[in-house]
């Protein structure tokens, strides 16, 4: 990923700048765009990152990949860009899984409490010197940041089943603190949701 161009729409999401402090961190280029210039990108742009506020078609410089969020719908002038040039265009869970290609992964899923536990993961790992790769999906209240780029073969993340995005991911272990019917309308869905939590589980080696 060295050197790489990245875009990534709706950077300053939890999600979205996780993944931009890791492509920054292994020496990727990175800009991406949002709708307002919170104090996480105002954190992006010092450690790196060129943002702009707003979406347009030219933020979309000399890239050749746009990571978009699932929030982002396919009328985004810079995803309609993205498709004209014909760019990869790949999604944050894709994004993810493959900046965690490589290493045992540790994947937090569940209804409530990902956040929490994913960061007490991470901490326990730092705790016992395995310098592990992190992407929590919130700002940890022990280092300030929502991301760690570590040097260890463990890479430790929250993965989203809201979207099924955490079916990207191959884990090592895989947590699922609890399902609720949070993100699901119908009894339909609560069914699908609950096979793909059980594909989810079944990913990981015997």
């Amino acid at each position: 990923m060295t050197d790489t161009a990245y875009h990534l729409v709706g950077i300053g999401g939890i999600g979205m700048s996780a993944i931009a402090r890791l492509l920054l961190a292994r020496g990727a280029r990175v800009s991406g765009s949002d709708v307002k210039r919170t104090p996480l990108v105002a954190q992006l742009e010092a450690e790196g990152a060129r943002v702009s506020i707003g979406h347009r078609a030219d933020n979309v410089g000399a890239v050749e990949t746009v990571v978009v969020s699932s929030a982002i719908a396919h009328d985004n002038p810079e995803f309609v860009a993205a498709l004209e040039r014909k760019l990869t265009i790949v999604t944050r869970g894709a994004m993810l899984a493959e900046l965690a290609r490589g290493h045992k992964l540790v994947a937090v899923a569940g209804t409530h409490g990902k956040t929490t536990t994913t960061a007490m993961l991470a901490s326990i790992f730092e705790g016992a010197g395995l310098d592990p790769t992190v992407a929590v999906g919130g700002v940890r209240v022990d280092t300030g940041s929502n991301a760690r780029a570590g040097s260890g073969a463990w890479f430790v993340t929250e993965s989203d089943e809201s979207d099924g995005s955490f079916l990207y991911l191959n884990p090592t272990i895989a947590v699922v603190n609890n399902i609720e019917n949070d993100h699901v309308a119908s009894d339909a869905d609560l069914g699908r949701l609950l096979e793909e939590f059980t594909v989810f589980v079944n990913k990981v080696p015997a």
